[in-house]
């Protein structure tokens, strides 16, 4: 995550990191996301790198974008899944938010119209593969919002979890018709023959 900072001027490995960072919500995969947040601080160090005055402002417009991922990310998940408690337990990101929103708000307007396919643009997402005719007319910038479509955030692309229940009923025994444990049937008893 430190050589988003240290290639700050690199848009090339921003479009990189941003495509990983996708897979890794799509996927909620906690073991990267954990690594991200929690072992390698990386919110904090988006945040400060913004707010630091003395640092260049070429990776302005992609702090904001990562972080927005992060943000509408939580609101589609469980309150008490891991992404939205890290957010709601970190001071910094809170004293962020209404930054980080003031500002993506600013960019939005007037409406950025989307690129070419193929082409980037880093206010929306440099994937660049959103087709605009597939997205509703949503305002605000949270989740199912227009925004969010243009950054991925689709119906079809919610993160996958498995339900607990579902697991549960992997684990057990398949029963037979008749509600035994092997669903093996019985089988008759042969009849004895008569002694002549």
């Amino acid at each position: 995550t430190m050589w988003v900072f240290q290639n700050s001027s690199n848009n090339i490995y921003h479009v990189h990191f941003h495509k990983l960072l996708k897979a890794i919500l799509e996927t909620d995969h906690l073991p990267s996301l954990r690594a991200i947040l929690s072992k390698y601080k990386f919110l904090a160090s988006l945040i400060n790198h913004y707010t630091d005055e003395k640092k260049d402002r070429d990776l302005h417009v992609y702090v904001l974008l990562f972080c927005n991922m992060f943000r509408i990310a939580a609101q589609e998940r469980d309150k008490n899944h891991y992404l939205p408690g890290f957010l709601r337990s970190h001071p910094l990101y809170q004293s962020f938010e209404p930054t980080l929103l003031q500002q993506t708000q600013v960019m939005m307007k007037p409406p950025v119209k989307p690129f070419p396919m193929g082409k980037c643009h880093p206010v929306v997402s440099p994937c660049g593969v959103v087709n605009p005719f597939n997205i509703s007319k949503r305002s605000g910038l949270n989740s199912g919002s227009t925004y969010a479509q243009l950054l991925g955030f689709t119906e079809d692309k919610k993160p996958v979890v498995v339900a607990e229940k579902q697991e549960e009923t992997a684990k057990e025994p398949q029963k037979g018709p008749q509600g035994g444990g092997g669903g093996k049937k019985k089988g008759k008893k042969k009849k004895k023959g008569k002694k002549k």
